[in-house]
């Protein structure tokens, strides 16, 4: 049996200038930076419903009591 060598393909990502470091590092996108605000925007806006479904309830249960 004849054992085939894979050829590795190596893709360079774009290199962008770094004045601090001097040199060029990889300018790679931020994906969690952009997700992190749109999660904080659900999270509250499922943390007031509840408050006011807790409201509710304790409104509900207060005047049948």
């Amino acid at each position: 049996m004849e054992k085939r060598k894979r050829k590795i393909k190596y893709i360079s990502p774009p290199m962008k200038f770094n004045p601090g470091t001097e040199k060029f590092e990889p300018d790679l996108p931020l994906r969690n930076a952009r997700k992190t605000g749109e999660r904080e925007k659900n999270s509250w806006f499922w943390i007031i419903l509840l408050i006011i479904l807790m409201l509710l309830f304790i409104t509900v249960v207060a005047y049948f009591y």
